[in-house]
């Protein structure tokens, strides 16, 4: 099945202009659920101006 994990991401400069990230996954829920802290740990290693705020794994 396939999965969207889902982040709401703020600016480290100004925690009010956030937004959603969406990062595809496929597989079991409980994968998605698993996998998603290192996916979530990656973004932000990629995209240091930006912090996440929440995320969640959603079906597509």
């Amino acid at each position: 099945m396939l999965f969207a994990i889902l982040m709401t991401v703020c600016r480290a400069t100004d925690p009010s202009a956030c937004h959603e990230e969406r990062v595809e996954f496929e597989g079991p829920a409980m994968g998605c659920i698993v996998s998603a802290q290192p996916v979530v740990v990656d973004w932000t290693d990629r995209h240091p101006k930006w912090t996440v705020k929440s995320w969640k794994c959603r079906p597509r």
